[in-house]
């Protein structure tokens, strides 16, 4: 594998050079594997091109670091970003990254988070031709290609295109032991002990087509009356969309038991990291802004 490192001339990077060198990683410097009378943006748009994931250490003044990330972006590669600035300075544009914020000499914490991206970075995607089935589709699969394939989304299509993602990352769906007061079923009912720590187990599941401002108040009750009289622990309400309701509103205020997903993030995030840190990622956003 090879990593795209991009940061602040100057700025000390030995530590990021020697943690790439222990997972034996090739890396193509922004600084110094520039040859002499090359294009500036067409060396870095090869060099961002020809490896697997970019590195950066982001300081809010540099403007070619922010110009790389954007070329990382729009090329779909993985980022894990180290955030060298005041909390106030931090780059939304890297709130969908791997990121943590470090000074570029933290060893042991740079370590620890790079070491959790690196494995879960995958292989390279297959094409995926449109006419393919979805039945036929695997983990590695572009996920978002594939939901645009549904003509019709309603709570059936959306419901069964969540349990094939489900059965694919080989999520557990267990029986649903319900209350015998409750008339809220959800949708699926899973159990995964990569989730324990910071969801628990288990975690019920609701798939809807679009939440507006008259069903969301309806979602929030049932839900958390459902959470109340079972053994679960979170509530995740995935949907396609939202109708004259603001995200902001989504926030369970009460409970940081119950989150939502929008569909599309949720399979965008699958382009770098399983089923499980996606879910991780999503929640620590929600409700803890990292």
């Amino acid at each position: 594998m090879k990593a795209f490192v991009s940061y602040r001339y100057g700025t000390n990077i030995s530590v990021v050079f020697d943690i790439l060198k222990s997972h034996g990683i090739d890396f193509f410097d922004s600084n110094s594997d520039i040859l002499i009378a090359k294009s500036f943006q067409d060396a870095i748009s090869k060099g961002i091109q020809e490896c697997d994931f970019f590195v950066t250490i982001y300081d809010a003044a540099n403007a070619n670091t922010a110009f790389e990330i954007g070329l990382a972006y729009a090329m779909k590669k993985p980022i894990f970003a180290i955030i060298n600035t005041s909390h106030q300075d931090f780059p939304d544009f890297l709130i969908e990254s791997v990121h943590i914020q470090s000074p570029a000499d933290d060893f042991d914490k740079i370590k620890y988070s790079f070491d959790i991206f690196i494995k879960n970075i995958k292989p390279k995607k297959k094409i995926v031709r449109p006419n393919r089935r979805l039945e036929s589709k695997t983990v590695n699969q572009n996920w978002l290609e594939l939901y645009s394939l549904i003509e019709q989304k309603n709570e059936i299509t959306l419901e069964k295109f969540i349990g094939d993602l489900l059965e694919k990352y080989n999520i557990e769906v267990i029986e649903n032991k319900w209350h015998k007061d409750s008339s809220f079923i959800a949708d699926f009912c899973i159990w995964s002990d990569l989730l324990t720590n910071t969801l628990g187990n288990p975690i019920l599941i609701e798939v809807k087509k679009e939440i507006h401002s008259r069903n969301l108040k309806l979602i929030l009750s049932d839900f958390t009356k459902a959470l109340d009289k079972s053994n679960a622990k979170t509530g995740i309400v995935f949907y396609d969309r939202l109708t004259n309701v603001d995200s902001s509103e989504l926030l369970n205020r009460n409970s940081s038991r119950l989150f939502f997903v929008e569909i599309k993030e949720f399979l965008k995030a699958l382009n770098y990291v399983d089923f499980n840190q996606a879910i991780i990622n999503i929640r620590n956003n929600t409700f803890h802004n990292i």
